[in-house]
């Protein structure tokens, strides 16, 4: 590999220092690292502990979760409902004796249901908290790691001339590896009922400008002059700017085009797409969960809790699937018609970006002109690490405290689980099957794997072609809310530079 042919051309100069120990040093690395992995780990923590709001549960989900022996909580509500209904009205026509035990035979029931309803809620907030506080951390360390460095490319105080394009490239990866978790995140929140319209709109709007910031990064990190150059400056690196130079060493016609512009139209076709569909969710709950429950914000009688435990116990989201394809087929053929809208299947696809990410981190990590393992511990890194305490503190409050209740083991019983669905064999190995064939296709994604561009552009053009109505309407709302931004851009310059004349004259 030609890692610094400006160098050899005597074009740039090497830089003593390729790495800025406060740019991508292993304090901020790690720090990153860890905080994706405990956003994910929460995720899934919350996920087997039946922390996620009721109607997450799909019954696909709730047979995974049999079959590797965890106990689904079953509410009683429904039964006792209708038991206590006939009771009623078997004794309509004789009125209830102060000495008639009925009444706390009726009464103990709801009193239950009340409590476990009441429960569930205070633990779906608190893992909701949890993980979106997460993930605006995600979001915003983020935009704090690439907004810095794009003022440096530009010039800032000639901090460009001491960047190197190592550090430009793995500032890209973190900030792209968060901002993919950070999209995960947000399907663990399916309706945003205690959000204000607001505040969705302005996270959205968060999430668009660091996607428009970081698609900028990317295109000039996957260019072909970054891509060898790791050792030299920004400066110079972008001065001598090529996507594709014949020029270079090594240069293979075609095929240098083929490979920087395939990466590079898969990277954002992935962070694009997944943007687009987690802002639809949280924009617009009802597009993703037609029939969401969403809880009271208010402390539920005993008649609205077991309304409420009897709905979430028999109704179920489901989202919008296109069942004209191929994949959609496969899984009715199998028994597993509502494994598309399951979060299982977000889960596997949650390993899938994950690898992704990972795999491109340490990808970039792994370079010849770059000392890592030298670089000493300083304050800017550490930041990082503190700030991984926040979400757990701030969620912390909104977690339940610990109640003594004698009956609360009659409420941890095993659904009947009724067949229309395969069986448990069937399910586990297409779980074990899909999952290695999705970090398969990541690593081949990420050119871990070599010579697998061919197999990789098949896949893309399969997904693409079998899904096209679902991604020909996504990259359609993509480019409608870029025109509005952009307009949006325009007209608030226009007003402030009229206002600067305005104060001139």
């Amino acid at each position: 590999m030609y890692a610094s042919y400006l160098v050899d051309q005597k074009v740039c100069k090497a830089l003593k220092d390729v790495v800025d120990s406060d740019v991508a040093g292993w304090g901020v690395i790690t720090a990153f690292t860890a905080a994706i992995f405990l956003n994910l780990c929460a995720i899934v923590t919350a996920y087997l502990l039946f922390a996620l709001p009721t109607t997450r549960y799909q019954p696909v989900d709730r047979l995974f979760l049999e079959i590797i022996g965890i106990h689904i909580p079953h509410d009683q509500s429904t039964s006792d409902h209708h038991t206590n209904t006939q009771k009623h009205e078997g004794t309509a026509s004789a009125p209830p004796t102060p000495d008639s035990p009925e009444e706390f035979t009726v009464s103990r029931p709801i009193s239950e249901s009340t409590h476990r309803v009441t429960t569930g809620r205070k633990w779906s907030s608190a893992s909701k908290a949890l993980i979106l506080g997460m993930s605006d951390q995600q979001l915003f360390t983020g935009m704090a790691l690439i907004i810095p460095m794009l003022l440096m490319t530009g010039g800032l105080h000639g901090l460009n001339e001491s960047l190197s394009v190592y550090s430009f490239k793995v500032v890209t990866m973190l900030a792209y590896f968060s901002f993919i978790i950070q999209l995960c995140s947000l399907t663990v929140i399916p309706d945003g009922v205690s959000e204000k319209q607001t505040l969705r709109y302005f996270r959205a709007s968060v999430m668009l400008l660091f996607l428009l910031l970081l698609i900028s990064c990317m295109v000039i990190s996957q260019s072909v002059t970054f891509r060898f150059n790791s050792n030299v400056s920004v400066k110079c690196a972008l001065q001598n700017l090529h996507m594709v130079d014949p020029q270079r060493p090594g240069y293979t016609v075609f095929s240098d085009e083929a490979i920087i512009f395939f990466n590079l139209l898969v990277l954002i076709a992935i962070i694009v797409l997944e943007y687009l569909r987690r802002v639809r969710g949280l924009l617009n709950p009802d597009s993703r969960d037609s029939d969401n429950i969403t809880m009271p914000m208010n402390e539920p009688t005993n008649d609205s809790a077991i309304e409420l435990t009897t709905n979430s116990a028999t109704k179920a989201i489901t989202n919008p699937i296109d069942t004209g394809t191929m994949e959609h087929r496969f899984w009715l053929h199998l028994g597993l018609e509502n494994f598309e809208s399951s979060f299982l299947l977000e889960l596997i696809w949650m390993l899938f970006y994950f690898t992704f990410g990972l795999a491109n981190l340490c990808k970039f990590l792994v370079d010849q002109q770059a000392d890592i393992g030298a670089i000493e511990p300083s304050f800017g890194q550490l930041v990082p690490i503190f700030l991984l305490a926040h979400p757990f503190i701030s969620a912390s409050e909104a977690f339940p405290r610990p109640s003594f209740n004698l009956n609360r083991s009659s409420t941890l019983q095993r659904q009947d689980i009724s067949s229309p669905f395969a069986s448990k064999a069937t399910l586990l190995c297409v779980v074990f099957v899909y999952a290695s064939i999705l970090v398969i296709w990541a690593l081949m994604f990420a050119a871990v794997i070599p010579d697998a561009y061919p197999l990789t552009a098949l896949a893309c053009l399969y997904t693409a072609v079998t899904h096209r109505r679902i991604y020909w309407k996504y990259v359609r709302k993509f480019f409608n809310a870029v025109w509005i931004f952009l307009k949006f851009l325009c007209n608030f310059t226009m007003h402030y530079w009229d206002s600067c004349k305005k104060k001139t004259t």
